[in-house]
């Protein structure tokens, strides 16, 4: 298949053992089909002195001969079966393929390319790959692009009515999450910080969010998890409660008191301890005057 150059040609074979191709009119000398790839794609093939193709995917309306037009080329020049007793096995419409199995049989630099794709789509898988990747090399992740990140989901402090609060939680919560695979990925220092600045956010939320629905009381949860999670592995000794009057010589923010203390008030915010003193939380990592406690 000379039309084709090396990578379109094995990421269109691959769709096509995938049973992606849909196979739709079909003459003698033409085909249309429909490729099942990150979205559907039509393509039609025309056989003549000049072959012509053409594929609404973006690579395909350059005129270039893309990995939809090798799948469906493919799938064409398969002999049709005799009868349903030699026909090839395929997946039923509905049934979920094998995914592990078809992967573990990939071309290792087809499988790259494949992720390298979802990835460049998929701000998440992006970051825990980068996250990884960073670990492996010894490196951190850039705080500052981070804390620019939790910026973004909590908001500039617009009010949040009640019907997009739910939207609005939901992109907070996504962000924990990314946060909860940099801890995996070998980064739960970093972590620390951001979560306490997390904390820091979801306070000044309640000034402009309508939490009818508990939204900040299960953000504060979690955010107090994930900071537990973080102190827990970045810094087993340092996990425990410590008196605002030692140390760095102040308290934390207060939702950080769910998991830390056992006192809490509204939204996880930490009561006052012996003598008046609010409680405070994990000290961060920099305090090497903090008392050290067993969490």
């Amino acid at each position: 298949m000379a039309l084709a150059d090396p990578r379109s040609l094995a990421r269109g074979s691959a769709y096509q053992r995938d049973g992606r191709v849909e196979i739709g009119k079909r003459g003698k000398s033409r085909v249309h089909a429909v490729v099942r790839g990150s979205m559907p794609y039509e393509v039609e093939l025309r056989a003549g002195e000049e072959p012509a193709w053409s594929c609404t995917c973006p690579v395909g309306e350059d005129g270039s001969f893309c990995k939809h037009c090798v799948a469906v080329a493919l799938e064409v020049a398969e002999p049709e079966p005799a009868s349903q007793g030699t026909a090839r096995t395929r997946k039923r419409p509905g049934e979920e393929p094998d995914l592990r199995r078809y992967l573990a049989g990939l071309d290792a630099d087809l499988l790259v390319e494949m992720v390298m794709e979802q990835a460049a789509a998929d701000w998440r898988l992006r970051e825990r790959l980068g996250a990884a990747a960073l670990a492996a090399g010894g490196g951190s992740p850039d705080t500052r692009t981070w804390t620019a990140r939790i910026d973004a989901v909590f908001g500039g402090g617009e009010f949040v009515p009640y019907a997009e609060a739910g939207g609005w939680a939901q992109g907070v919560f996504d962000v924990l999450a990314a946060l909860d695979d940099l801890v995996e990925a070998g980064h739960a220092a970093t972590v620390v910080a951001l979560a306490e600045h997390a904390h820091r956010r979801a306070d000044h939320a309640v000034q402009y969010v309508d939490d009818s629905d508990g939204w900040l009381t299960d953000m504060s949860m979690r955010i107090s998890d994930l900071h537990l999670k973080a102190c827990r592995v970045a810094r087993p000794d340092l996990c425990g409660l410590v008196d605002p009057g030692q140390g760095r010589g102040r308290g934390r923010p207060g939702h950080l008191g769910r998991t830390h203390a056992p006192r809490r008030g509204r939204l996880g915010r930490s009561r006052p301890g012996p003598g008046g003193s609010p409680r405070s939380p994990c000290p961060r990592l920099d305090d090497e005057a903090a008392p050290r406690a067993a969490c």
